[in-house]
């Protein structure tokens, strides 16, 4: 009789059931990978959606596949936290104070039984809750060399984003001393952080991106017409869309296609999709449309992908979704 070994937990500081952006898709891809090759998956999100309101106080427990199990945490302070980082329009930085304020009983229980962590994001980490127990590796999922997102904040907010930046350069130094483990999205990333924070370079490795080619398949032209006359498009313009989170690099981006539109012409129509698009709200032009939630009907109706982004890990999960829909 099989036996299945203890499970490995995952923690992130946003909720990734369902999929809608970058950061959720490659998490629940790597984990869903794992879970069906027999290795079971618990992964605790101390962030919520909408849908996770009326269960406020409570539990909430989502089976994304056989094997892979998410955990969304409801508790009323670390839901006020997330909310003021999401209002701010940052990472949710005040996660790991959430878990030190309020501990969250069930996850350093599964932690304790767990055949190893893996943290996505520094946000997350608190050492004295968050480390695995003797033997079982501590690995850092890193999707950008935070440190350096986070000088966009000196500045703002009257003195805030200087100690938010600060906060967040020793929250991911912090992270980089305790994983056995860093695994960055690109080499940039990988020799940012050997440089600035002084770490082994072989403690880190690269771990390029990929996507579910199932998952990302373009549409017949006939399911493609029917999807452009539900958002209100007709066969006549050229729909160009930038999706993205509401994250500093991409809401840069997305500005940069603002300022393209003007230029187009009628026949071109503009589309911003995904939680950036009300970060446009305030001085987006006239015929530019703002379209928060899944991007993915705006991608799958889409002529046109742009991707202007300056700032950033250097690779997005975004360009292979336009890659994998044809565009």
């Amino acid at each position: 009789m099989l036996v299945s070994p203890p499970p490995l937990i995952d923690i992130t500081p946003f909720a990734v059931e369902p999929p809608h952006l970058g950061g959720q898709v490659v998490i629940r891809a790597v984990n869903a990978a794992l879970a069906s090759r027999g290795q079971p998956v618990e992964q605790y999100a101390l962030g919520v959606r909408r849908s996770d309101l009326r269960f406020v106080g409570r539990r909430r427990r989502m089976e994304v596949t056989p094997g892979y199990i998410e955990w969304r945490r409801t508790d009323p302070m670390a839901l006020l936290l997330f909310l003021a980082s999401a209002a701010l329009g940052i990472p949710f930085v005040w996660a790991h104070r959430s878990l030190t304020w309020r501990p969250w009983g069930d996850l350093e229980r599964a932690i304790a039984g767990s055949s190893g962590v893996l943290v996505e994001m520094p946000w997350p980490y608190a050492p004295t809750r968050l480390r695995p127990p003797s033997g079982a590796p501590l690995v850092y999922m890193s999707q950008n060399a935070e440190y350096l997102l986070a000088q966009a904040w000196r500045g703002r907010w009257g003195g805030l984003g200087d100690r938010l930046a600060a906060a967040a350069e020793a929250s991911e130094a912090r992270l980089l001393r305790a994983a056995d483990l860093t695994l960055t999205i690109t080499a940039a990333d990988a020799a940012a952080l050997v440089e600035h924070f002084r770490v082994p370079s072989e403690a880190i490795q690269v771990l390029p991106r990929g996507l579910d080619l199932a998952r990302y398949q373009p549409l017949t032209v006939v399911a493609r017409r029917a999807a452009r006359r539900a958002l209100g498009l007709g066969d006549e313009v050229v729909v160009v869309v930038f999706a993205g989170s509401k994250h500093p690099p991409n809401v840069e981006a997305a500005r940069h296609l603002a300022n393209l539109a003007p230029q187009l012409g009628r026949n071109f129509q503009c589309v911003i999709a995904g939680s950036v698009a009300p970060s446009l709200a305030a001085d987006a032009p006239p015929g530019v449309w703002l379209r928060p939630g899944d991007p993915s009907p705006w991608l799958q109706a889409a002529d046109i992908a742009v991707n202007p982004m300056e700032t950033g890990s250097g690779m997005n999960v975004k360009m292979l979704q336009y890659l994998a829909w044809a565009l």
